[in-house]
C-alpha cells in the first residue's frame, strides 16, 4: 500500500484497517508512504505499529507536509507512526538515508527549520511527482 502527500495518510488508514479487520495477513500487508502528514493520534500510532510488520514513511528533505498538522502544546496531539526514512540530499540513486526509529524522532526531519515545497513535490531523482507515470508503463485493467 502506498501513497503520497494525503494519499500516504490514506495508505496508512486503509492498511491498518485491513489488518486489523483480518482482511489481508500482517505478513502480506506492506506501507509505504511518500511526504505523509501527520494522520492520527498517539494511540493510532502505536495500533499501526503493533498491527503493521512492515511499514515506513519517506521524507525528503525540508518537506514541510510530514510537519503537519504541527504539534501544538496544550492542542490535541497528532503524532507520526514508526518508521521514518528520512534523505537529507537530493534522493538519488546511491544517496545515503537515515533511519529514524522513533515517531517523530527530533534527529530526523524535525530537525529541519527552513522547509521547501519543492521537496514535497520531488521525490527520487528530483523528478517531479507529476511526471512519474509518464516513464511507459504500460497497465491496463483485464476485461
Amino acid at each position: 500500500v502506498t501513497g503520497h502527500s494525503l494519499g500516504g495518510s490514506l495508505a496508512s488508514i486503509f492498511g491498518t484497517l485491513a489488518i486489523h479487520r483480518k482482511y489481508f495477513d500482517a505478513t502480506k500487508v506492506k506501507t509505504i508512504t511518500l511526504g505523509q502528514p501527520r494522520t492520527g493520534d498517539e494511540n493510532y500510532a502505536k495500533a499501526h505499529d503493533l498491527l503493521h510488520k512492515y511499514s515506513y514513511r519517506v521524507v525528503h528533505r525540508k518537506d514541510p507536509v510530514p510537519h503537519l498538522p504541527p504539534k501544538i502544546p496544550g492542542s490535541d496531539p497528532v503524532f507520526h507512526h514508526r518508521y521514518e526514512i528520512w534523505y537529507n540530499n537530493d534522493m538519488g540513486t546511491f544517496d545515503d538515508y537515515s533511519l529514524c526509529l522513533r515517531a517523530d524522532d527530533d534527529s530526523c526531519s524535525n530537525s529541519q527549520i527552513d522547509l521547501q515545497f519543492s521537496d514535497h513535490t520531488h521525490y527520487f531523482w528530483m523528478m517531479p511527482l507529476s511526471e512519474w507515470g509518464n516513464w511507459g508503463c504500460n497497465f491496463s485493467l483485464p476485461h
